[in-house]
C-alpha cells in the first residue's frame, strides 16, 4: 500500500517564525519516519528561497519571487494570497494529498475547510485559540475538521467546552525548545562581558514580534515606574532589553515609546548586519539602520521575522536576560518562553490564555490581569497586566540573593524538559496520522468527476439564464433549497451558512467584521456592505458550485 501523502501549510520553515520553527521540526520528524511523502506549501517562501537550500521533502513555495513585482504587490494588497489561498488547489492537484495539516489562526486556513477538493483529504488542524470565546464561525470551521490539535491545555479546554461533542479535539501538541542550544551559561557576569553589557548588570528581556496584541506600551512603562521607584543603585545597572522589529506596518511606534517614558538610553534592542559581516550585538536603539559595530557598515538594522539571526545568536542574547516578560493581550502560546526557561532564565507572563498555561509549566510567574477588554467584531475578551505586580516583580528579581536565583534558574530548565519535546509532539501527530482510515485514491484524487448543475430557466426579460426556483417557499425554505439544489452539498443545512443568509437577506445587508474575513464559504463574494438580496443569496451559491465544477473539470485531466 502506497505511504500516506501529508501537505503540511506552514510557515516556510527556514523563517525567523515560531510558526516556521514549529513546521520544521515536524517535518524532518515525519519525513525521517520513513512512513509518509511528506511536502510543505511554504507560506512567505519563493523559488529563489529554495534554490539556496536543499530540502529532502517536497516544498511549493507560497510567495512570488522577489523580481515578480506585480505579484508581490498583490500579495501586499491581499493577505489571503500570502496564505496560500490562490495556490491551495493548483497544490493540491500536484501532491494529491491524503493528510492536510495547518496549524495557524482561522482566516489562515478557512480555504483548505472549504476547498472544491475538501472531500479528498483529512484535514487537521491546530488553531491559535489565543482568547475565549473563540468567534461562531471559526467553531464553525472546526466542526468540519476530521480533528484538532491544541498548542496547550488552556486551548484544549476552551476547544471542548465551546464545541461540546461536535468537535473532535485529540490533545495538546505544544512546540519544544532545542535544549542543546536553549541552555544555561556557565558564568552569567562572565557571558555578559563577552556581549559588551556591564557584567552586573540586571537585565529585563522580552522576544516578541512587534505586533499590536503585544503589549510593549505597558512594559514599557512598568520598566520606567519601575527605575523610579527601586533603589538608586539598581536603577542605575537596570536595562530593558527587546528583541523585537521596527518598523513594522501593523507593529507599535517603537522610538515614539523610547521618548515618552524617557527611556531611549534604558533600552537595548538586537542589530543585525545584514551583510557578509552577520554579527548581532545589544545595543541602544540607533534607528531602524545603523552603522554595523562590527565592520562598520551601515548595514545594521533590528531583527525581523525575514532577517532573522541564528538560534544559537538568539540562544547568546536570551543568557543576558535576568527575567524574561511576556506581556500580551492574549497569546496561541509564545514559545520564547520555552526559550528563555531553557536557558535558565525566570519567566513572568500575563495571567491568560496559553501564558497561563505555559508559564506555570516553566515555574514562571503569572501577573495578575489588571483590567479586561473585549473585542468588538469576535467577542472575545483580551487582558490587560496588572503594571504593579508585575514592577513587584522586577524588584523582587532585582534584589533577588544568588542562590535563589540559581535554584529557580534550575526549575526553570528542569520544568522546561519535562513537559516539552518536539519528539513526544512529533509522535502524537504521527499517532493520529496512523489511526485514520484513508480511502484509496481511487476514490478520492482519481475518481470520477463530481459535478452537480443548478436549476436555470432562461428568463426574456432580461435575456439571461436565471436560477428556477420553485414558487410559494418561505425565505428559509428558498435558502434550504438553494443549499440543497444550488450549490448541491446538503451537509451545509446544519451550518452558519444557512443561518447567515438567513440573516443577510431578512436585514437586507451582508456585514462580515475584517477579523472573520473570507465570506460565507472560502472564494465566495463578500458582499459587506451592500444591500444584499436573495439574488445576492443564490447568486454566492450558484458561484460557488461554479467553482466547485471549474476545479472537477481541472481534476480529471490529473486522474491516473
Amino acid at each position: 500500500m502506497a505511504k500516506p501523502r501529508i501537505l503540511f501549510k506552514v510557515e516556510a520553515h527556514w523563517l525567523a517564525t515560531g510558526y516556521a520553527n514549529y513546521g520544521h521540526e515536524m517535518l524532518k520528524r515525519w519525513h525521517d519516519s520513513g512512513k509518509y511523502d511528506v511536502a510543505e506549501m511554504a507560506v512567505y517562501g519563493c523559488e529563489a528561497d529554495l534554490a539556496q537550500r536543499t530540502t529532502p521533502w517536497q516544498v511549493f513555495p507560497v510567495a512570488p519571487n522577489p523580481n515578480e513585482r506585480e505579484l508581490l504587490e498583490f500579495h501586499k494588497r491581499n493577505p489571503h494570497a500570502a496564505f496560500g489561498r490562490l495556490k491551495w488547489e493548483e497544490t493540491c492537484l500536484k501532491f494529491k494529498p491524503d493528510i492536510v495539516v495547518s496549524i495557524d489562526d482561522k482566516w489562515m486556513s478557512d480555504f483548505i475547510a472549504f476547498s472544491p477538493f475538501r472531500p479528498f483529504y483529512k484535514f487537521i488542524h491546530m488553531p491559535t485559540v489565543d482568547a475565549a470565546p473563540q468567534a461562531d464561525d471559526w467553531m464553525n470551521m472546526y466542526i468540519g475538521c476530521d480533528g484538532l490539535f491544541a498548542y496547550n491545555d488552556w486551548s484544549l479546554k476552551q476547544l471542548k467546552e465551546q464545541g461540546g461533542p461536535l468537535v473532535n479535539v485529540y490533545e495538546e501538541a505544544p512546540p519544544a525548545a532545542d535544549t542543546d542550544i536553549f541552555k544555561p551559561v556557565g558564568d552569567k557576569a562572565e557571558h555578559k562581558a563577552r556581549c559588551g553589557l556591564p557584567p552586573d548588570s540586571f537585565i529585563i528581556g522580552t522576544v516578541m514580534r512587534n505586533q499590536k496584541r503585544k503589549l510593549f506600551p505597558d512594559l514599557l512603562r512598568a520598566f520606567a515606574e519601575f527605575l523610579q521607584t527601586t533603589s538608586p543603585d539598581i536603577a542605575a545597572k537596570s536595562w530593558l532589553y527587546l528583541h523585537t522589529c521596527y518598523p513594522d506596518n501593523e507593529g507599535w511606534n517603537i522610538p515614539k515609546l523610547l521618548k515618552e517614558f524617557g527611556l531611549t538610553n534604558k533600552v537595548l534592542f538586537t542589530y543585525h548586519c545584514r551583510t557578509g559581516c552577520n554579527a548581532a550585538y545589544p545595543q541602544t536603539y540607533h534607528d531602524a539602520i545603523a552603522n554595523c559595530s562590527q565592520c562598520g557598515n551601515r548595514t545594521a538594522g533590528l531583527v525581523n521575522s525575514m532577517a532573522g539571526i541564528s538560534t544559537a545568536a538568539l540562544a547568546t542574547i536570551i543568557n543576558c536576560f535576568d527575567v524574561f516578560v511576556q506581556l500580551a493581550i492574549c497569546e496561541g502560546f509564545g514559545i520564547p518562553q520555552l526559550e528563555a526557561a531553557a536557558c535558565g532564565v525566570p519567566v513572568l507572563s500575563t495571567d491568560y490564555s496559553a501564558m497561563e498555561d505555559v508559564v506555570r509549566k516553566v515555574k514562571g510567574v503569572p501577573i495578575k490581569v489588571g483590567a479586561w477588554t473585549r473585542e468588538l467584531s469576535t467577542g472575545r475578551y483580551f487582558a490587560g497586566p496588572d503594571i504593579a505586580h508585575l514592577i513587584e516583580q522586577f524588584n523582587k528579581f532585582a534584589n533577588m540573593p544568588d542562590s535563589l536565583r540559581k535554584k529557580k534558574s534550575f526549575d526553570c530548565v528542569s520544568a522546561v524538559k519535562s513537559n516539552y519535546s518536539w519528539d513526544k509532539t512529533a509522535k502524537k501527530w504521527m499517532a493520529v496520522f496512523d489511526s485514520l482510515n484513508l480511502p484509496d485514491h481511487s476514490q478520492t484524487w482519481n475518481s470520477p468527476p463530481r459535478f452537480h448543475t443548478p436549476p436555470k430557466v432562461f428568463d426574456p426579460q432580461t435575456g439571461q439564464d436565471v436560477i428556477n426556483v420553485p414558487p410559494n417557499l418561505s425565505l428559509e425554505e428558498i435558502i434550504h433549497w438553494g443549499i440543497v439544489n444550488v450549490l448541491g452539498l446538503p451537509q451545509y443545512l446544519n451550518s452558519s451558512l444557512y443561518s447567515r443568509l438567513v440573516r443577510d437577506v431578512q436585514n437586507g445587508l451582508c456585514m462580515i467584521p475584517p477579523e472573520l474575513h473570507g465570506g460565507y464559504i472560502e472564494g465566495m463574494i463578500d458582499m459587506r456592505p451592500d444591500m444584499f438580496t436573495m439574488d445576492n443569496a443564490l447568486g454566492i451559491l450558484y458561484n460557488k458550485r461554479k467553482q466547485i465544477n471549474d476545479w472537477e473539470l481541472e481534476r480529471t485531466k490529473h486522474v491516473v
